[in-house]
């Protein structure tokens, strides 16, 4: 529902213990603050003046913030109708459910005085501070709806409780010694027993705890914030070249389907940028990295005043777009013109709306890596790639960390693979330690790339890993931390990377990286990737006959126009699906039948272009445009109800067989057939009922009508199916 919309609804009272659902249902709450008039004279920060009776130490500035928990995925919306933060309820480890107030009090702050001095009415300030939130809740978790765990097929029947609701001060100094504790702490259990800096944050984190007395933080605070500070002060970073170091990337690995359909993960996005965009405005050297092109273009066409956030971050470099492909796709399975156009349409997305191409391919988490990509790659300008999928391998372990990928013509892309074996991170000691621990290309690259923030559901880095990061940059015993972007980072690669030429370079691998695990994904959900592959047959039919009768017609002074606009738009559905959770098969069911009425809409749609090209003239063989259809007679059996309020349009596997990509050669064949040709051709068109009903008689094939009915709700991914050597 657009904001508009729920702007305008009609609101009843609401409480905390109002339940919520079925899963998959939204609903819109609208939240009315009146706040203490001195808010409005404390910084944007959101600060306030301890309270009476509170703990902190009088006059210390706290952050009054929203506290707000579904046990769902929520955004918060300003009045205006701004995207303004992501929540995530629950008590799992990606939970989120505090909002800061600090614009918002500024605002209502201005509203009102500019009442006052028109003289109209709500210019009283001596009262109350009117400030009105929306908070869009969405019935799923950051996993979806599954039933018990987080990676489980959805239940229809799930709910949700508002549990909270309410007001918070944040006192800034407990809230610094949080961190300051659990740095210390994650010290000393990350770095090796009998290193001095392993025993010193174990003593200084041992002084903070005896300093604090939680009932008197006013007078406690100060001494247990001077045992964390003497540590940081006292521990500068060793110096010289030789100490490792780690650019931290921000990151937010966003699934455009998996345990969702691609209209709740439009509002993931959503959500988890909003977020980043707040962590921008806090944390200043803060570096946010975003890749896949139809993710930007969602937010250009549904939340414009949040793209153009975006765009501003992009502009001032705290925001890197990244990757370069339409969506991170598959590799294996799409034929090489749909690898092809990954590439060419998302590059060209980057170029004209987000400053330009990007120069890092980004897969993170793709199933295995195809030969072809480094010459596809760098035809399209990008010389650098990342992933960290191929860590998870089950018996082989790649023996590099930074190397050059060199593909089937020569072609080659500096790559690197972040060795904390986890593109979401939490940035804790741990993650650092190995980062350094793991690098093994150490002797060639001294430095390494963490990916931290939570990831695959969206949500993104946490001020908690800011704050984190923040302890780390100048540390001796850690790496040196700092927040870097990603070309920045392949940057100072390729630098080490040459000063080591003479002695033979970055090592390199030949040919494809492949991944040891998801098994089956080249075979799950049959009928979707036959359908793929009757699309992009019937793409690259479309393709060449209108070329052809466009050239015809210009030569000649015709009327035909290459239906460009068109073609892009069913290519760019085609591309879509290609998702490494779609296409392979690891997603929910609704997911296929979504997937599977875009390539039957492709297929139609490249037949009417076909006709409108042929003009009349003659008539194109059946078989030139897709395989036989289906010979199943059987309805298929309706969908799961995963998503109740919501109209599906559920059609039939579209035709084709994989085999039939050579459809654009009978087509060319069918463009100088004689008129006779065609009068075959139109008879041939009138005896295929009866033939695919003799063959579906006989039983020659499965009909794929049953797909539904016997394939489970979830395909194997992330480990939940167990490997088997086969």
């Amino acid at each position: 529902m657009p904001f508009a919309v729920a702007a305008a609804g009609d609101y009843t009272p609401a409480a905390v213990g109002e339940p919520l659902g079925p899963a998959w249902a939204t609903v819109w709450f609208r939240v009315d603050l009146a706040l203490p008039p001195w808010l409005a004279a404390l910084p944007a920060g959101g600060g306030a003046p301890a309270a009476a009776g509170h703990t902190c130490p009088p006059g210390l500035d706290d952050r009054l913030c929203l506290v707000w928990d579904a046990g769902a995925e929520a955004l918060v919306w300003s009045a205006d109708g701004r995207p303004r933060q992501g929540l995530v309820g629950g008590d799992g480890m990606c939970s989120r459910a505090d909002y800061s107030l600090g614009e918002d009090i500024v605002a209502a702050a201005a509203a009102a005085a500019a009442a006052a001095a028109a003289g109209g009415a709500g210019g009283d300030t001596t009262t109350r501070l009117p400030v009105r939130l929306y908070v869009e809740v969405a019935c799923n978790g950051l996993f979806g709806v599954g039933a018990g765990g987080d990676i489980e097929p959805p239940d229809g029947a799930k709910t949700f409780v508002l549990s909270r609701a309410a007001l918070a001060l944040r006192c800034e100094t407990a809230w610094s010694l949080v961190h300051d504790l659990t740095a210390l702490g994650g010290m000393a259990d990350a770095l090796p027993a009998g290193a001095p800096q392993r025993r010193a944050a174990l003593s200084a984190a041992n002084n903070l705890v005896n300093a604090v007395v939680v009932r008197d933080l006013g007078r406690s605070a100060a001494g247990a914030s001077a045992a964390a500070s003497s540590f940081w002060a006292s521990s500068p970073p060793a110096p010289g070249a030789s100490t490792p170091t780690v650019a931290a990337v921000g990151h937010c690995h966003i699934d455009t389907a998996w345990l969702w359909v691609m209209a709740e993960a439009r509002r993931k996005v959503a959500r988890s940028w909003s977020s980043q965009l707040r962590l921008l405005e806090e944390y200043p050297t803060y570096v946010f990295a975003a890749s896949q092109a139809l993710h930007y273009a969602w937010m250009e066409e549904a939340y414009p005043s949040l793209m153009a956030e975006v765009g501003a971050a992009i502009r001032s470099g705290g925001w890197a777009p990244v990757g370069g492909t339409w969506v991170e796709m598959d590799t294996n399975i799409p034929c090489g013109e749909a690898l092809v156009r990954q590439f060419t349409v998302g590059q060209a997305y980057f170029g004209s709306r987000l400053g330009g191409r990007a120069r890092t391919l980004w897969l993170p988490d793709t199933f295995g890596y195809a030969p072809q990509l480094p010459q596809l790659a760098a035809s399209a300008g990008i010389g650098r790639f990342l992933t960290q999928k191929l860590s998870w391998n089950r018996w082989t372990n790649l023996p590099h960390t930074s190397f050059w990928w060199v593909g089937l013509d020569g072609s080659r892309l500096l790559t690197h693979c972040p060795p904390a074996d986890n593109y979401c991170s939490t940035a804790e000691a741990g993650d650092l330690v190995k980062s350094v621990t793991g690098n093994k290309t150490a002797p060639w690259v001294n430095g390494s790339m963490l990916l931290y923030g939570h990831g695959d559901g969206g949500g993104g880095p946490s001020p908690a890993m800011l704050e984190s990061l923040s302890r780390f940059e100048g540390v001796d015993g850690m790496p040196r931390v700092r927040l870097a972007g990603p070309d920045a980072f392949f940057d100072e690669v390729a630098k080490a990377g040459a000063a080591m030429d003479g002695l033979g370079g970055l090592p390199s691998h030949f040919g494809e990286l492949y991944l040891q695990l998801h098994r089956g994904t080249l075979t799950s959900q049959a009928a979707t990737k036959r359908g793929n592959a009757a699309a992009e047959s019937a793409l690259l039919t479309a393709d060449l006959v209108t070329a052809l009768a466009a050239t015809v017609a210009a030569g000649g002074g015709g009327g035909y126009k290459y239906p460009a606009e068109e073609l892009g738009r069913l290519w760019r559905l085609v591309l879509t699906h290609a998702f490494h959770d779609t296409l392979p098969g690891s997603s929910i069911a609704a997911v296929y039948e979504e997937a599977e009425a875009d390539y039957a809409t492709v297929v139609a749609s490249t037949g009417a272009l076909v006709a409108a090209a042929l003009g009349g003239g003659f008539a194109l063989p059946a078989e030139a445009v897709a395989a036989p259809a289906s010979p199943s007679a059987a309805p298929r059996p309706p969908p799961p109800a995963v998503l109740p309020g919501l109209a599906m349009l559920v059609a039939a596997p579209p035709p084709g067989r994989r085999g039939d990509n050579h459809g654009w050669r009978r087509a060319c064949r069918a463009v100088s057939r004689s008129a006779g040709s065609a009068r075959r051709s139109a008879a041939m068109r009138e005896r295929a009922p009866s033939e695919t009903a003799a063959q579906s008689a006989a039983g020659k094939r499965r009909p794929a009508s049953r797909r539904a009915a016997n394939s489970p709700a979830v395909s194997p991914k992330k480990g939940k199916w167990p490997d088997r050597r086969t």
